[in-house]
């Protein structure tokens, strides 16, 4: 397998080399498009020793492999396109696993920082990579993250009950608040009008307007008689 790498190598290095001196800018058409015919048959080649390989992928993740496969496309050479689709999936993959290793390193300082003291973007990164990466934590880690994972939950189920009873706090102020009306008896929020002469205490604003008002207005004309 190691020979056969060599060899591919060494494939790819030639297209390289000739690819460099068929783009020359200062070589004639006639030697450029030499070069060219040389380029390509380097690149194929290089395609037939890649198709003999034990490990095509292991190949495929050379920078020169794959810059070479990437010149045998711009000449449409068979084969090229296809390597460069694995190339493409190669890559993708190696940034998921930058991406992960990454995720992983800031759970690791996340989970050997005070709980209690985690802000609420730290929280996040941890549930995002104890879900995503679990089987990627050596044992140390799972077990740490267990162990903070149940720390947190802690702290949430405190939360929830302290916001729950603070909402029925506010509730039972909020009722304290109300004022019963003495006409219609029921409840109202706000200062109230004065019922009189109807009754001693404040009433609602709708007894106020269809009681209270019209019988002051019938008192006042009684009055003027």
């Amino acid at each position: 397998m190691k020979t056969y790498m060599k060899r591919i190598e060494e494939y790819a290095n030639d297209v390289h080399e000739m690819y460099d001196r068929a783009t020359c800018r200062f070589s004639s058409e006639s030697i450029k498009e030499s070069h060219v015919e040389i380029t390509k048959n380097c690149a194929k080649r290089l395609v037939y020793a890649l198709g003999l390989h034990e490990n095509v992928e292991a190949a495929l993740k050379d920078y020169h492999v794959q810059s070479a496969i990437y010149i045998g496309e711009k000449y449409d050479l068979p084969g090229c396109a296809e390597y460069s689709n694995q190339i493409q999936e190669i890559r993708r993959e190696q940034r998921r696993i930058h991406q992960r290793n990454e995720d992983i390193e800031l759970f690791d300082e996340i989970i050997y920082d005070d709980t209690s003291e985690l802000s609420p973007e730290d929280i996040e990164e941890f549930y995002k990579t104890f879900n995503k990466h679990w089987d990627y934590l050596n044992k140390d880690q799972q077990e740490r993250a267990l162990h903070v994972h149940s720390c947190l939950a802690e702290i949430a189920e405190d939360r929830e009950a302290a916001e729950q009873a603070r909402e029925a706090e506010e509730a039972e102020q909020a009722q304290e608040a109300l004022l019963e009306c003495v006409l219609c008896q029921h409840t109202f929020e706000g200062f109230g009008h004065n019922a009189e002469p109807l009754s001693v205490g404040y009433c609602c604003s709708g007894c106020n307007e269809y009681l209270v008002i019209p019988s002051r207005i019938k008192q006042f004309f009684s009055s003027k008689k």
